[in-house]
């Protein structure tokens, strides 16, 4: 669901990611992705992010549901979830650093231009253009439904453990382990047939086998490379058989 509540029950709207071949309908409004952290306000007036935990340095700046940004995503994050303020005045941080995302109140420095029946094409050309000046790519927003459009980079790497689920997964795959992170999240899968698997028995599957996967290559997707050397939002796509070293784009640039 698009829609997101606090424990508090302040509401707040979660983008989903874009992929080719959506055949978007409508009017569509194109927004820049910043690339920076979440700051959601709850009904307290304190700073949270999308886990409801507590945010800070920013607390003096005006808005209900933004971006936070300066300098870079890293320092972003460390100034957003660092509680020690005087380490970061000389960064100055002011209400530059924050773009408003609300509903009918949106920064209007974000705004790119309204798209009917957005094309793939037209998405993509534009997404190249704001990653070529630097942000992450665009958001668009149809209503309560926001898209994150931003271009998916793929590794191959090597699995060092497997982790079980927790709750509706407590009995199958939980996440991948890597050296260059966890991976979670799983691309739908399909069987021998072609048809597809839920998530649930590919996990199952896979958590059946998992002694196996163990020392085997898979391919991941992910958007970016922290500094610590972490993928940043990553997704297991497929098993690699025919491979047994890894292939780590972030070592080529």
């Amino acid at each position: 669901m698009p829609i997101k509540e606090f424990k508090d029950g302040t509401k707040w709207n979660k983008a989903t990611y874009w992929e080719e071949g959506m055949n978007l309908k409508g009017k569509w409004l194109v927004l820049r992705k910043i690339d920076g952290v979440r700051m959601i306000r709850n009904k307290f007036g304190q700073v949270m992010s999308r886990d409801d935990k507590p945010l800070y340095n920013a607390s003096h700046l005006k808005f209900s549901d933004a971006e936070f940004f300066i300098k870079d995503w890293n320092t972003s994050v460390s100034v957003a979830r660092t509680a020690r303020h005087e380490e970061y005045n000389a960064l100055n941080i002011t209400q530059e650093n924050v773009y408003e995302l609300s509903d009918g109140k949106f920064d209007p420095r974000l705004f790119i231009c309204e798209l009917t029946d957005p094309t793939d094409e037209q998405l993509l050309e534009l997404m190249q253009k704001q990653l070529d000046v630097g942000d992450e790519g665009l958001v668009i927003r149809q209503g309560i439904k926001w898209l994150k459009v931003v271009p998916t980079i793929f590794a191959d790497v090597r699995v060092t453990g497997v982790k079980q689920g927790t709750g509706r997964l407590g009995k199958v795959l939980g996440s991948i382990q890597t050296n260059h992170g966890s991976v979670g999240s799983i691309v739908q899968q399909k069987n021998s047939k072609g048809q597809l698997l839920s998530d649930y028995l590919f996990r199952e599957c896979l958590w059946d086998n998992r002694d196996k996967l163990v020392g085997m290559i898979i391919q991941v997707g992910y958007r970016e490379i922290t500094d610590k050397g972490k993928m940043r939002f990553p997704k297991f796509i497929r098993l690699r058989k025919d491979k047994d070293v890894e292939d780590l784009p972030w070592l080529k640039s």
